[in-house]
Formats: C-alpha cells, structure tokens, sequence
C-alpha cells in the first residue's frame, strides 16, 4: 500500500510539473538554502492491528488515539524554477485513548506512541499572487515508532512517506509565514509488548501545522559595469528643467531590500536632493526578466516604493517624489526572456 501510494503521488507531482512547466508565472521566490520550523496537531487514525504469539492465530484489535501534537524542522534548497528539495526532521506524540480486543468494546488504555520521522521532500510551489504560493509535495524516509506502556516500552524502524500541501505568504523578502498539512503513512510497525509477543497495526496521520521560513542566501550585491551590445531603445528623456542628477541602486534576485551599497547610493541621492533643493525627483523601478511580466511590473513598483520609502527616512519631502515601476521593459542589458541578469534589477534616482 505505501509502495503504491508513493508511486501514484509521484507520478502526479512529475506530471503536474511537466504540465505547468509552460504555464506557470515564475513566482521567481529567492533561490538557494532555506531553514523552515514548524508546530501544530497530529491526528493518528484509527489502527486495525494484531497480537501475534507463538501459538496458532492472532488476537486481533483495534487502537483509537487522543489528539496530539507535532514539531517539524527542515533544511532545503530552492532553485528559480519553483521546484525545492528539503530534508526533514519531525517529531509526533499521541496518547492512546482506548483498544478494543477481537471487536469488543473500547477499553481505556495507559500507553503513547511518539514517532520520530526523517524524509527526504520534493516540493513545488504554484504562485497565486505577488505573494501568495501553493506548494505540492511527496517525501520518502523513515520513522521510528516507540510505544510507551505500563508494562513494556519498545521502538521500531519502518519505511515511511508522506503527501504534503500547503500555503505560503511571504512576509519579506527573507521570511515566509506558511501553513502546511501532511498526510503521512508508514509501513506497519511491528512492537515487542512481551516476550514472544509482537502487535502489529496500521500506522496513517494527518498533520497540520503553521511555521516559518527563513531565506538563508545572502543578498546579491552585484556591481554596476557597463552594458555590452546595442543600447535599449527606451525613447527620448523629456527635457531636464536644470542640472540633473542621476543615481542607480542593484537589487538581489526577486529582493526589495536595500543592500548595504544600495542604502549608500539612496544616502548620496538624498544629500544632494536636499544640499541642491531638487523640485522633482523621479524613483524608477526594474526588473529583469525572470518570471512573468505581471509580476515583475508589481516587483518594480515595490522596488520604486522601498527607494522612495527611504528617501523619505533621510529627510526628502515625500511630495517631490514620483515612484513609479517599468517592469521588464525597459532593460539596461538586453537579454531574452527568462534570463538572469544583476543588471537589470535596479531603480534609478532622478534628481531634476
């Protein structure tokens, strides 16, 4: 049954990626390493199981359990192309609330079973807007089931694997809030209850829980060169109204946040706007052209916004400042579609 359930939720995963491969929107989340931690409820189902003994036949037995609870840790890669790969750490506690023999009734029954889980995950992550994402995932691993009763206390190893969804809401552009549920399932685990005695019984869960995410890759800090090739065609500036000024601030992959080199241009942009009494100043946001160009126009709006933002921190007027975004159109490099480059990812600072 895991064997099948495995393979059927991976063929989907493969098949669902192949099919968006062309379609999706390139939400472009930061690649590279990534740390998430995790906590909420587990749901252990009901498990069918048996006491087996030396003798002839079993006693068989059914196992219902008390909510529980579940801490998750991970470490994964992302890359640009929505996929991640992540190793997880978890660990899951249920109280057993009651066992009823050979179709009995359900008795109370003084034991807990707490599983101690490591899988390897591959995630997808869908974009439904500038920061809301879908993921879709399998995993593949092991579980170390200890039962913990009066009279006897045991753990076993059993293969295991687990179908993940969840919704992730970037809070910045280095922390994720998301919410996950998983629905996991391992091979029976087999307990020593006595000598020569042996339970076995199903072992399925339900988890949902709420964590973080927390980018791990520093932030590019690329440096300006000048552009080769053919200058962009980007139509005739209007007319300066006196000296003009102009400022360029990099951003990160998919970042908004001022690097520390980024913060330092804003800084000398602002002393001059203030020293030189500038009537106008126009903040233009950039993009390259990784992912679609819905969401770049909105990632050079944000870009815009954050320059002007800290503008206004370092004492410009907020009424003297246009911040707009051009997206993916106007590129200081040009470069086909879907193509990296630090270049591109700027705001400018026009000082009229």
């Amino acid at each position: 049954m895991l064997k099948n359930l495995l393979l059927a939720s991976a063929l989907g995963l493969s098949a669902y990626a192949v099919g968006m491969a062309d379609a999706r929107t390139d939400y472009g989340q930061a690649k590279g390493w990534y740390l998430g931690v995790e906590g909420g409820v587990n749901w252990m189902q009901d498990a069918d199981g048996a006491l087996d003994t030396p003798g002839p036949g079993s006693l068989p037995f059914e196992a219902q359990f008390d909510t529980g609870w579940a801490v998750l840790a991970e470490v994964g890669y992302r890359w640009e192309s929505n996929w991640r790969l992540e190793f997880e750490l978890g660990y899951r506690a249920n109280d057993v609330d009651c066992v009823s023999f050979n179709g009995g009734p359900c008795g109370p029954f003084n034991a807990d079973v707490s599983q101690f889980t490591q899988m390897f995950n591959l995630v997808y992550d869908i974009p439904l807007d500038d920061r809301l994402t879908l993921s879709l995932g399998a995993g593949l691993g092991a579980d170390a089931v200890t039962v913990d009763a009066p009279f006897f206390k045991d753990t076993t190893w059993v293969a295991a694997g687990q179908l993940i969804a969840g919704l992730n809401f970037a809070l910045t552009d280095d922390i994720d809030l998301f919410i996950n549920y998983r629905y996991f399932i391992a091979d029976d685990p087999h307990i020593n209850v006595a000598p020569f005695v042996q339970a076995g019984f199903d072992d399925a869960k339900h988890t949902v829980t709420i964590g973080l995410r927390f980018d791990l890759s520093p932030d590019d800090e690329p440096e300006y060169r000048e552009p080769r090739g053919p200058e962009p065609t980007m139509g005739p500036p209007p007319p300066p109204s006196g000296p003009a000024k102009h400022y360029v601030v990099f951003f990160g992959f998919n970042k908004t946040n001022l690097t520390v080199r980024a913060q330092e241009v804003v800084a000398e942009a602002a002393a001059t706007a203030k020293e030189g009494g500038a009537a106008q100043i126009l903040v233009t946001g950039h993009t390259d052209t990784v992912g679609s160009r819905r969401y770049n126009q909105g990632l050079s709006e944000r870009r815009a916004r954050v320059v002007k933002h800290e503008l206004v921190r370092l004492g410009v007027p907020a009424n003297s400042i246009r911040a707009i975004g051009k997206g993916e159109t106007m590129l200081l490099v040009q470069t086909p579609d879907r193509t990296w480059e630090d270049r591109n990812r700027r705001a400018t600072i026009d000082l009229n």
